[in-house]
C-alpha cells in the first residue's frame, strides 16, 4: 500500500465512521483484520462490526483527522 492509498483509506474510513455507515466502514476489512486500540484489541468482522457500532452510538458527534502520518 502506498503513502496515498493509505491516507485515501484512513479518510474513508473517518468519512464513514462521521456518517454512522457501519457497512461502508467495514468494506475495506478482512475476514481476519485485526484492531488495537489502546489496551483493547478486536478480532475478525464479527468483533470489528460491535466495536465500531457501539464506537458510533459513543463517539458524538464526529471525528477529525489533525495530522495523519503514513
Amino acid at each position: 500500500m502506498t503513502t496515498t492509498d493509505a491516507v485515501a483509506a484512513i479518510r474513508a474510513h473517518i468519512r464513514a465512521f462521521n456518517a454512522r455507515d457501519l457497512d461502508a466502514l467495514l468494506a475495506g476489512f478482512t475476514d481476519d483484520a485485526v484492531w488495537i486500540t489502546g489496551t483493547t484489541t478486536v478480532r475478525g468482522r464479527a468483533e470489528l462490526t460491535a466495536l465500531f457500532d457501539e464506537a458510533m452510538r459513543g463517539l458524538l458527534p464526529t471525528l477529525e483527522v489533525h495530522d495523519l502520518i503514513a
